[in-house]
């Protein structure tokens, strides 16, 4: 599903903008809706949530059921579990952090998760490049 919504932005940014080709386009919920229920069946998700903030507005858009054949809807508050994306969301997470100064790939894991075994040698890239032994 993050392979569909990474593509949200540019498939339901209005055309005819004279701003910047940077800046941020407004989005309308009917295409958001549109894009994420495209893309759920053509991945074969069987339910999704996506709540989007922008500086145009902010609204969730869900999709599906809650489990496999069932009828019931997933809302904003429904537990998802994550799975392997939260690799993939810690990693863009800490990168974010590293670019604005707030911590150091180079700091070691037990600098924020106390106990990890061998944390005290173990380098942030080093984790994020799956090669800490962990």
């Amino acid at each position: 599903m993050l392979v569909g919504i990474a593509l949200l932005m540019a498939a339901c940014s209005r055309p005819g903008s004279t701003a910047d080709s940077s800046a941020l386009k407004p989005i309308g919920p009917g295409c958001v809706t549109d894009h994420v229920d495209k893309t759920a069946k053509e991945l074969l998700v069987p339910g999704a949530v996506v709540l989007l903030r922008t500086p145009h507005g902010e609204f969730t858009v869900a999709y599906g059921t809650t489990l496999l054949g069932a009828i019931s809807p997933p809302h904003a508050d429904t537990y998802f579990r994550m799975a392997s994306n939260t690799k993939t969301v810690t990693a863009a997470v800490i990168m974010q952090l590293a670019q604005e100064n707030k911590l150091s790939l180079d700091d070691p894991v037990s600098k924020y998760v106390p106990g990890v075994p061998n944390g005290n040698n173990i380098s942030l890239a080093e984790l994020l490049e799956m090669r800490s032994g962990l």
